[in-house]
């Protein structure tokens, strides 16, 4: 039998009660409420293991847009399943699943504030530039033809 994480092992389900043992990485997440990086992560692992086969399907997203990845459960897979797929990771590993969980949410979030940040100082930029700069521009203007009189 395998070591897998809690998460890793939800993932299992999620593909076993899925149509042909299939599913995408937005399924999946949307079905366990993780990250991208977070599933991910465990295609990785649990194709490292021979549990799951990671595909890419165009048939899932617009003509022009990267295909999407899609994980199916393997023949090894479904038997680590119905073996019951008992064995959990040691709780050390456990633990740094649920620290890397946490941190790869942390980091969707601060990526989000970042771009949040970066339109707000376009946005910024933008305005001094339309209003700020010309009125400053005006006012050396006026303050040259005061010095040009005396």
């Amino acid at each position: 039998m395998v070591e897998l994480d809690e998460k890793s092992r939800e993932i299992m389900r999620v593909l076993e009660d899925a149509p042909n043992s299939r599913a995408s990485t937005n399924e999946v997440r949307r079905k366990l409420g993780c990250s991208n990086r977070a599933v991910n992560y465990r295609w990785t692992k649990l194709e490292n293991h021979g549990l799951v086969e990671i595909n890419y399907d165009d048939s899932l997203t617009k003509e022009g847009v990267a295909p999407m990845k899609v994980g199916v459960l393997t023949e090894r897979g479904h038997r680590e399943l119905e073996e019951g797929l008992a064995v959990t990771a040691e709780p050390e590993l456990a633990d740094t699943d649920a620290r890397l969980d946490h941190l790869e949410s942390r980091l969707d979030d601060l990526e989000k504030a970042h771009a949040t940040t970066q339109r707000n100082l376009d946005g910024l930029i933008r305005y001094l530039n339309e209003h700020i700069v010309p009125i400053v521009a005006e006012a050396e203007d006026w303050m040259s033809m005061g010095n040009d009189d005396g």
